[in-house]
């Protein structure tokens, strides 16, 4: 049987018609009600903005879909919000409604982690958005509390990334930009700034050798002080923006703190405790006398109080300006500095060589003693405080002294574990999300521990370990070596 071409023609030319016809309504359909389509979709923009209320964070993000060729704000939808401290599961929070423009903002902790998920999975579809509250490790001991932890997991293996030769003694302590620029000082008198990958970015004369570990300002400006008495602030890209000397040029050994109003907290070997401003440098309150050196970082509590301690052997609490509030009196001499804990407790090594009171403290944010766990070595580490509330302090100083890492429960100062390592420790413990810790001893090697105390692995340099290790948002260790060496121990 042969096919009726005439009538089969107009068929054909009808069919592709409606087939390019419904092909249209499709693409314009599609660009006008992208809701309608389930396409990828992603939450961009994660960020945190600290607010003056201590920890309270507050988090931003943009709901986003893809059509058309590229990325558009998603509006009046919903995600899902779920967080959890990185040792047990997920807890769903609750959720949160997009404006117009597909933007949120939510509540957020820093002792959490939070995990976002789209609640309309017939439409949307992508996966989940796992992020930190936390801010980088920005300055010594991480952050303003100086809890030496972080909402997120370091290595578990001893996997070098890399190392750079920064050409002179490093006691310093790194400090990470939110750009993953790790900074460090050296004993030559110089501010390192290290891309990711372990180059050289740029560095930054400064008149005397630099101990203490740089703080980093939200801006991006790097605030550091000299063994000369010289406070700095250099700018992102390694440029001056300021620098203030202090009258008699005392040691700067302190690691400066910055507050949440713009002030930068550091104390000095003439036995004061400074404030001075961070868009200055100029003195903003009157310093506060204390009967020793302070070599101590200060720390700050979720009401802006300063707590520090002197070589006096006195835990001082300030006011934010400086005005007295309460001192408590550890009879030994207090080069550690002071964590504080989410209740307010503040705890803090004390003790050298000579000292009969060498121990760790818990002292109220009222002054009074909660405990005291006496120790063997001294205490020139400073605690970490992990997120389970387990406090960790490293101990053994001296030549002879052994070196072991504590762990102390923080209701009772009870001993939950200890363990030796292979030399005492000037350095401080880094703690991450599942209670890895980090420290490096004066032998010369780096510890991994398990938040039982067992050694997961250890990596050895060729001098001591004074630098305290910094956790980058990427899980790397970084710390610094006498043998002139930044390493990177990647996750």
């Amino acid at each position: 049987m042969t096919r009726n071409s005439s009538c089969s023609r107009p068929a054909v030319r009808t069919a592709i018609r409606l087939v390019v016809l419904l092909a249209v309504a499709v693409v314009v359909l599609g660009a006008a009600a992208p809701a309608f389509a389930k396409r990828p979709t992603r939450v961009s923009g994660i960020s945190s903005t600290y607010l003056f209320t201590g920890s309270s964070v507050i988090g931003h993000g943009t709901l986003q879909q893809y059509y058309s060729g590229s990325w558009h704000a998603l509006g009046s939808r919903y995600v899902k919000l779920y967080k959890g401290n990185g040792v047990g599961g997920w807890v769903y929070v609750g959720r949160i409604k997009t404006s117009s423009s597909g933007s949120f903002a939510f509540n957020l902790t820093t002792t959490n982690v939070y995990r976002l998920k789209f609640l309309d999975t017939s439409t949307l579809h992508g996966t989940y958005r796992t992020f930190s509250a936390g801010r980088m490790w920005s300055m010594f001991r991480s952050s303003k509390s100086h809890t030496g932890r972080v909402a997120w997991a370091g290595p578990t293996v001893s996997d070098m990334d890399w190392r750079y030769n920064i050409g002179a003694d490093i006691q310093s302590s790194p400090a990470i930009g939110n750009d993953g620029t790790i900074y460090i000082g050296t004993a030559d008198g110089r501010l390192c700034a290290l891309n990711p990958n372990g180059t050289l970015k740029w560095w930054f004369p400064a008149d005397g050798a630099v101990s203490g570990s740089p703080a980093v300002a939200g801006d991006g400006s790097i605030v550091f002080g000299t063994e000369n008495g010289t406070l700095y602030a250099v700018t992102a890209s390694g440029v001056k923006d300021w620098q203030h000397t202090i009258s008699g040029n005392p040691a700067i050994a302190s690691s400066p703190v910055i507050g949440s109003l713009g002030v930068v907290y550091f104390g000095t070997d003439d036995n004061y405790i400074r404030a001075h401003l961070l868009t200055t440098g100029a003195q903003v309150y009157s310093p506060h006398p204390t009967g020793g050196a302070v070599r101590s970082s200060p720390a700050l509590g979720s009401d802006g109080t300063v707590y520090v301690g002197s070589s006096d052997g006195y835990l001082y609490a300030l006011n934010p300006d400086l005005s007295f509030k309460w001192w408590y009196l550890t009879a030994g001499e207090i080069r550690s500095s002071p964590a504080v804990g989410s209740d307010g407790t503040v705890y803090v090594a004390s003790g050298t060589y000579d000292d009969a009171s060498r121990g760790i403290y818990a002292v109220r944010s009222t002054g009074t003693l909660k405990w005291r766990h006496a120790m063997s070595g001294a205490g020139i580490s400073s605690p970490a405080i992990g997120a389970d509330g387990t406090v960790y302090c490293g101990r053994g100083f001296y030549d002879g002294e052994t070196g072991s890492v504590i762990a102390l429960r923080p209701a009772t100062g009870s001993v939950k574990w200890t363990r030796t390592l292979d030399a005492g420790m000037w350095a401080s413990p880094a703690v991450d999300c599942y209670g890895h810790i980090y420290i490096g001893t004066y032998n010369g090697t780096l510890y991994g521990l398990r938040p039982t105390g067992t050694v997961m692995w250890h990596k050895h340099t060729n001098d001591q370990i004074r630098s305290s290790a910094a956790i980058g948002r990427n899980g790397t260790v970084y710390f610094g070596s006498q043998d002139q060496y930044l390493r990177a121990m990647e996750k």
